[in-house]
């Protein structure tokens, strides 16, 4: 509402204009935006994946608070690290490919945690304008699964090994020599059963099995 008065010839008040707009529609529209925004904070939030947006220099304008999940950092140490090169590495993409493109997907990376832990990522990158950002990128953790797609590639040529092996010897061995890429232990041995002695005699180790506990001595199975 305005108010407004209006004076005769004398300057005296001899009536008051009160003129009315209809706001409702921009209250309505400025309501759905706080619950968009409000929506879309939330969504953010608490998706998997971590959603940071650059400028075409690198630098941040917008990071997801939840890259805690995956890099250990707050949304400000992120922005102390530098640009999304000094998070995610030189080369990620091709520009020219991005442009012609739009988008890219599923590019994997590693990437360093605060902790110092290493993280496989899955990477899509897309043209954007918001604001001064142009460059959006979505991050989704894949390392267990990576792990696990390696451990089973492991198993796999482990069991080609085998077809191969002639004695209990080698394919003790190859069960070392894998074990590192299956289950992540540097440390391990294989114990064949001696029927008649009623032993566990070590067959294979590996070295760090050795180096931290000396030489493997042979086991009674009655303890």
């Amino acid at each position: 509402l305005s108010v407004r008065p209006v004076e005769n010839e004398r300057g005296d008040i001899v009536s008051i204009v009160v003129e009315g707009v209809d706001i409702t529609e921009r209250v309505d529209l400025e309501r759905n935006l706080r619950q968009s925004e409000e929506l879309h904070r939330v969504t953010l939030n608490n998706m998997t994946d971590t959603v940071l947006i650059t400028d075409e220099d690198g630098e941040y304008t917008y990071v997801c608070p939840n890259a805690h999940f995956i890099f250990g950092y707050t949304v400000d140490e992120i922005r102390g690290l530098g640009t999304i090169n000094d998070l995610l590495g030189e080369d990620l993409f091709d520009r020219e490919e991005l442009a012609e493109d739009g988008v890219l997907k599923n590019i994997e990376t590693t990437a360093t945690d605060k902790a110092g832990r290493e993280h496989t990522l899955l990477v899509n990158v897309r043209e954007v304008s918001i604001q001064d950002g142009t460059l959006l990128f979505s991050c989704r953790e894949i390392t267990k699964r990576k792990q696990r797609e390696e451990a089973l590639a492991t198993l796999h040529e482990t069991a080609r090994d085998f077809l191969y092996a002639e004695t209990h010897q080698e394919i003790a061995q190859h069960v070392v020599d894998d074990t590192p890429g299956v289950l992540n232990l540097d440390a391990s041995a294989v114990y064949l059963f001696d029927g008649e002695a009623n032993t566990l005699r070590p067959t294979a180790h590996s070295t760090t099995l050795t180096d931290l506990n000396g030489p493997l001595p042979t086991v009674h199975a009655d303890g």
